[in-house]
């Protein structure tokens, strides 16, 4: 029944994942079911699937099934102790043919272990629970929420809504490969690394007076710090064509480095979060990153716009005006009419060349108003003789129209997309060279701090690396933009300040190692504790505790130890009592 549902074998990629999961949870399952402070543990899957692909490997609810039992059901004869946590199981599949399929697929899995068990009982018999329905509504629940927010209870929650795989490349990568791609500000803005070894050699004494600063550079530097991620994708892509099924899609969450003057928002290393889709024109993956923007931005709780522009219709500007060669000149300047004004875009583009005429034709484009389809209607009057322009106005009415069905009720009663305000903005243009179609960016409306999250279309960036016609298309979103607007919005949750839940304050070298062997005991069963260094001043102790924002602090002395117990101090609250490490365990 399988084989008729699931038309397809797992891909290489996704059979990768699978088993980086099944090693993950193999590690982990055992630790928490044989913790004692821990009661429950609950393990959902809320894209659950039907459990096996098209040829029968079996997919994440069944592979969460087999480790739980563990090899010759030893996990199974331990749970079947009394005093073992209940361990409880939530599928959730969407789709009614693949959710018939998994219930099938999990009675098999349960008659299986029954079989061969010496049990009187299955401890997992009553407490798989499998749904049908979308994963919001589940993560609506008030006992979903409630479980989640239960720190004695252990979690493990698989959630991977648009099937992305995440990959990471080098640091390093050639300056053949960055140079060119970022346009001419974007190429000094590298980081370029010096040759190991006596780089001086390949220099005389004549071409260090005399020669160039780029001319040096070949020289002496052949690598650099990769600028964005999505070049090093393009590369990783056509490195690895042969073990990877198209359309690729990817997400990758790494530091980037940039020669930038460091101040609030811009950053000389910072992290970017990419995801990319390749291997496809299709316009619905440009509308699926788009609905991700959406709920990203629901999820963190900002309010954003999200600006979107097609190379192509500025292509075409740059035809209608008689100045098609002159296209990265136009968008460059263009780009920086929010940050400059139009008076000094102006005065960019007559410095770099431009006819004056071409420049007072290019004025009436930028002023353009109304609603998005206004503005639509008004450019392909004005694009009319543009073949190019016309298409990129056609491919935005597409994503348009497209994102407006995605966002509609229809039958689905319960689907509450995320709103997200978009906004056509033709002065936006990306001064990277390699996009070609749809460019996005994200900017917060409540926050003053330019760009937090951008990308576009790439017809044929793989096209550099020797495998042309590869079309892609890709969003990044900037974690220490988004991280500077939590902060400035007052959005960012107080108890992820510190990792450190509980300090322990002393006040003599006994009390330091009764605090140690607490502090031991902790640890060992995943909480993350302090001790102070020495015994100095409460009020030292306890501010520290404050600027750490550590939510608790244990304060032991010479009557506490007497009693085997600390006196524990709620830091938020200012309450404090006298527990025994049960109750603490309880507490924190």
């Amino acid at each position: 029944m399988a084989r008729d549902i699931n038309k397809e074998e797992f891909t290489e990629g996704t059979k990768l994942k699978l088993e980086i999961f099944q090693d993950c949870f193999r590690e982990w399952f055992p630790v928490f079911i044989h913790n004692p402070f821990i009661k429950q543990v609950y393990v959902y899957d809320l894209f659950a699937g039907s459990g096996k692909d098209a040829v029968g490997n079996a997919g994440s609810p069944l592979i969460l099934l087999k480790e739980a039992r563990g090899d010759h059901k030893q996990h199974c004869v331990s749970l079947s102790d009394k005093k073992s946590p209940a361990v409880i199981f939530g599928f959730n599949e969407k789709e009614k043919q693949k959710y018939n399929e998994l219930e099938s697929n999990v009675r098999d899995s349960l008659k299986s272990c029954r079989s061969d068990c010496k049990l009187a009982e299955c401890p997992f018999e009553n407490n798989i629970h499998i749904r049908q329905g979308d994963f919001h509504d589940l993560l609506a629940e008030k006992r979903f929420l409630e479980v989640l927010s239960n720190k004695h209870f252990a979690k493990f929650i698989l959630l991977d809504q648009y099937g992305f795989s995440q990959i990471e490349t080098p640091a390093m990568e050639t300056l053949q490969t960055l140079m060119g791609k970022y346009g001419e500000e974007g190429d000094k803005l590298l980081f370029k690394i010096l040759n190991s070894g006596d780089w001086k050699a390949a220099i005389s004494h004549e071409a260090l007076d005399t020669a160039t600063i780029g001319a040096l550079t070949t020289k002496v530097s052949e690598k650099g710090l990769r600028y964005d991620l999505t070049v090093p994708f393009a590369r990783f892509v056509v490195q690895h064509r042969d073990e990877i099924q198209f359309p690729f899609k990817r997400f990758q969450i790494q530091p980037v480095w940039r020669a930038d003057r460091p101040q609030k928002g811009r950053y000389r290393e910072f992290y970017q979060c990419d995801v990319d889709v390749v291997g496809t024109n299709s316009l619905l993956s440009e509308v699926e990153l788009i609905q991700i923007v959406a709920e990203v931005y629901r999820r963190l709780g900002i309010r954003v716009c999200l600006h979107i522009n097609n190379r192509k219709i500025l292509a075409g500007i740059a035809e209608v005006i008689g100045q098609p060669e002159r296209i990265i000149d136009i968008t460059v300047a263009i780009d920086k009419l929010d940050k400059i004004g139009i008076d000094n875009v102006n005065k960019e583009l007559l410095d770099k060349g431009l006819p004056t005429e071409a420049v007072e034709a290019l004025q009436p484009i930028l002023h353009l108003n109304g609603t998005n389809s206004e503005k639509l209607d008004q450019l392909a009057q004005v694009l009319a003789t543009s073949e190019t322009g016309l298409k990129g106005i056609e491919e935005l009415r597409t994503i348009f129209a497209l994102y407006a069905h995605s966002t509609q009720d229809g039958d689905l009663s319960t689907y509450e997309p995320a709103p997200l305000q978009i906004e056509l903005d033709l002065c936006l243009a990306r001064g990277l060279n390699y996009y070609t179609g749809a460019i996005f960016e994200v900017k917060a409306l409540d926050a003053q701090i330019g760009s937090i999250t951008g990308g576009g279309r790439y017809d044929n960036l793989t096209g550099i690396f020797g495998m042309p016609g590869v079309s892609g298309v890709g969003i990044s979103f900037g974690a220490d933009r988004i991280y500077d607007v939590l902060c400035e919005l007052n959005l960012y949750p107080d108890n992820l300040q510190s990792t450190t839940q509980l300090l322990f304050a002393t006040f003599g070298h006994d009390e330091l190692l009764y605090a140690t062997r607490w502090a031991g005991a902790l640890r060992s069963q995943g909480y993350s504790v302090e001790v102070y260094p020495e015994p100095t001043k409460m009020k030292k102790q306890m501010g520290y505790a404050d600027a750490k924002r550590i939510p608790f602090v244990a304060i032991v002395g010479s009557d506490e130890m007497g009693a085997n117990k600390v006196m524990l101090k709620n830091m938020t609250t200012g309450e404090q009592q006298l527990v025994t490490l049960e109750e603490l365990v309880q507490l924190v």
